[in-house]
């Protein structure tokens, strides 16, 4: 019984720790869940800045065809500008088409231009992820075109003093003048054209740099998601995994339960037995008693015992082997009882009602050990009345009749003894009194 409530709290235990593990491995997957929506919202809104920047893109595009249709119409003017005419205008209208960078020398016209315009950075130094990203270079890049729309506008004004320049072709006095502060104005533009060439390259190159990078953040986006992906169904095998462990423990629980009932249908069986032993030891007694009755019996007979003693002689020693013999037989018999009240008392755990039937048990033998020695203290006093010196048999001792381990009464005391009184009150000629 203590092994099986043994076994059952293990059984409990592993249910528990089986049930934490479960809600550890659910609350798992609700993080997992939870960090899944989190990427999958800033995916979105890393397609939104993609939209973002491919309309930008198309934007800037745009303005790179209207700027270059601008350079295609300064080359058609450039082709058809008529020859020097006289200078109409004031020289700062002429030469103010932009009023930050100074007009270069001759000297500095066969330098490199540089390659970068004052709004914009190299592609190097190009951060996307620093503070404004894209949209904060795409607004820089929109408010420089709009301060190349205003010079535009600037060189369409030039366009038109040119135009009233060729109007007035009658001034010869002025023609010289007229055509170098042209010449000078001309390579003024080209070098402010070459500058914003460089700065739309420059501009393409930032936005192919933004393009790139945000292709290596979609791929690695993907790489994430497709790991992701697999730690979550390699999650879901293992909650699938101890849905199956935990059915096994649940089996393993209902069997234990189905063998604890077992064993107390066996308890109650094991009682229903003690109970007949004890209804079997009952009857017993009840002829133990009568058999006292017998020897009651035969002490009234005393007198007819001593006149048939030399008879009775033989036949005791004879009845003292059988006796002897019966008791063996006891013994044996006690032996197998004694087994089976062990295997009973292992498997129902009553230990203290069959020491207290054990004790009743012996006090019964030591009852019926008594009446037999009184039976040889009167056989001894018959003897002594008809002057016999020494005795024909053993007196019986209780060696002979207890063990050193308490017998279990069975039916064959109360038949030995039974036979012993009724031989006992024999006559001579082998009729009972």
């Amino acid at each position: 019984m203590e092994e099986e409530e043994q076994l059952s709290l293990k059984l409990i235990s592993k249910l528990e720790q089986l049930e934490s593990e479960n809600n550890r491995l659910h609350q798992q997957v609700h993080d997992n869940e939870q960090r899944e929506s989190l990427l999958e919202s800033k995916i979105s809104a890393m397609d939104a800045q993609l939209e973002d920047a491919m309309a930008d893109i198309i934007n800037l595009e745009k303005s790179q065809l209207s700027q270059t249709g601008r350079k295609r119409a300064n080359e058609i003017y450039e082709s058809t500008k008529v020859p020097s005419t006289p200078n109409l205008l004031p020289q700062s209208q002429i030469y103010g088409i932009s009023t930050r960078s100074p007009i270069r020398m001759e000297s500095q016209l066969d330098t490199p231009p540089p390659q970068t315009s004052k709004n914009t950075p190299p592609p190097s130094q190009f951060k996307p992820w620093e503070s404004g990203g894209i949209k904060t270079q795409i607004s820089d890049f929109m408010n420089r075109m709009e301060e190349l729309e205003k010079e535009n506008d600037s060189l369409k004004h030039i366009n038109r003093q040119l135009q009233n320049l060729n109007v007035m072709q009658q001034s010869k006095a002025r023609e010289s003048q007229g055509m170098q502060e042209l010449e000078v104005t001309a390579l003024y533009a080209e070098k402010r054209a070459a500058d914003l060439e460089t700065d739309m390259a420059v501009l393409i190159a930032n936005q192919q740099a933004l393009l790139t990078t945000f292709e290596q953040k979609s791929s690695s986006l993907a790489r994430v998601t497709q790991e992701y992906k697999a730690y979550k169904a390699k999650r879901q095998m293992e909650l699938r995994n101890f849905e199956m462990r935990l059915s096994d423990v649940v089996a393993d629980f209902k069997k234990a339960e189905s063998s604890l009932q077992i064993a107390e249908e066996k308890r109650k069986g094991d009682e229903e037995t003690m109970a007949q032993s004890q209804r079997v030891i009952s009857t017993m007694q009840k002829e133990l008693q009568r058999k006292n009755e017998a020897i009651q019996q035969m002490r009234a007979h005393t007198s007819s015992i001593s006149e048939n003693y030399n008879a009775m002689n033989e036949k005791f020693k004879s009845e003292q082997r059988s006796v002897k013999l019966e008791i063996a037989s006891i013994r044996a018999e006690g032996k197998e009882k004694d087994t089976q009240i062990a295997r009973l008392l292992a498997e129902t755990g009553d230990l203290l009602m069959l020491k207290q039937q054990k004790v009743e048990l012996k006090q019964n033998c030591h009852d019926l050990l008594s009446v037999v020695e009184s039976q040889q203290e009167m056989i001894q006093s018959l003897r002594d009345e008809s002057g016999t010196t020494e005795p024909d048999f053993q007196p019986v001792q209780s060696s002979d009749v207890l063990s050193p381990k308490p017998l279990r009464p069975n039916k064959n005391i109360v038949t030995a003894a039974g036979t012993f009184a009724a031989r006992r009150i024999e006559a001579p000629n082998g009729t009972n009194n």
